[in-house]
């Protein structure tokens, strides 16, 4: 899987926010807070998070279905 230090440039308001490894975000739709891994050549963004049994998980998401959760935890 190849990863790149590129910047996704996508935020709530069509404006442009970088999503770097490290940056936390959460879907659009909801769900927990996750924080970016990685950025594939696809431009998808690698993500993990601990649900609430303290089990990790990971996937990837289109930068779209995603938003900044800094706002919200003030990280």
């Amino acid at each position: 899987m190849g990863y790149r230090t590129m910047l996704v440039e996508m935020n709530e308001g069509g404006g442009t926010e970088g999503y770097q490894p490290g940056a936390m975000v959460k879907l659009r739709s909801g769900g927990p807070r996750m924080e970016v891994e990685g950025v594939r050549e696809n431009g998808f963004l690698d993500c993990v998070w601990v649900d609430k049994g303290h089990e990790v998980h990971r996937d990837a998401f289109a930068p779209e279905m995603l938003k900044s959760a800094a706002k919200i935890w003030g990280t």
